[in-house]
């Protein structure tokens, strides 16, 4: 998202930006639900809670501190 800026394309159906905060995590969380055909509302409910989103983005850190662009 943050290469793309593909959030500014996903305006407010009233065609204002919305001022949600944290939109852009929101986003990101809809489409991979939505990619993996599970649809939002079992993964928000099943798979959506603050110990399992710490355990994600752990694996996220450690898998970025891995690439070589980033050790140098």
């Amino acid at each position: 998202m943050q290469r793309t800026g593909f959030a500014n394309a996903c305006t407010h159906l009233s065609e204002r930006q919305a001022k949600m905060e944290h939109l852009e995590t929101s986003l990101c969380a809809a489409l991979v639900a939505e990619a993996g055909n599970i649809g939002t509302k079992p993964v928000s409910q099943n798979f959506i809670r603050p110990e399992t989103i710490a355990a994600a983005n752990a694996r996220i850190a450690a898998a970025h501190g891995a690439l070589p662009l980033v050790k140098l």
